[in-house]
């Protein structure tokens, strides 16, 4: 199934905005998220070659606020925190430097449209980040 975006990434149609994450599994690198609109609609989200994954705080009743996919642009640092946290401010200046080139590499990847960063925030409950290098949706 199509699905569009704004033209900051941002996921439209479908509308998922106060509608709910119902399920997350994994096997291996392929990653299925189960959503629901608000008006009870269910649709399978799939991101596929998934490099990197992150949820936090998953809870019954979960509430999507944002869904939003990064490709062929630049991201900061900082959006990719999530998914590769930065070594202890006390770390030795080669490990800063190494994870400054690894997530250069990473942004580079996502500008190149290698990989899609996908991010979702919440109204209530589990925010998800993740790099792979496709995503469909399927009802």
């Amino acid at each position: 199934m199509d699905y569009q975006l704004s033209e900051l990434g941002f996921l439209h149609s479908p509308w998922f905005h106060d509608g709910g994450l119902t399920s997350i599994a994994v096997a291996d690198d392929v990653v299925n998220l189960g959503l629901k609109t608000v008006d009870d609609q269910h649709f399978s989200l799939t991101l596929c070659d998934t490099v990197a994954f992150v949820a936090n705080d998953f809870q019954l009743g979960n509430i999507v606020s944002d869904i939003r996919l990064s490709t062929g642009t630049d991201v900061t640092r900082d959006r990719l925190a999530a998914l590769y946290p930065s070594p202890h401010q006390s770390a030795a200046k080669d490990f800063h430097d190494a994870y400054r080139k690894a997530m250069d590499d990473k942004r580079e990847e996502i500008l190149i449209g290698k990989l899609v960063l996908f991010e979702l925030t919440s109204s209530y409950g589990c925010e998800i980040a993740a790099l792979c290098k496709k995503v469909s949706i399927s009802r």
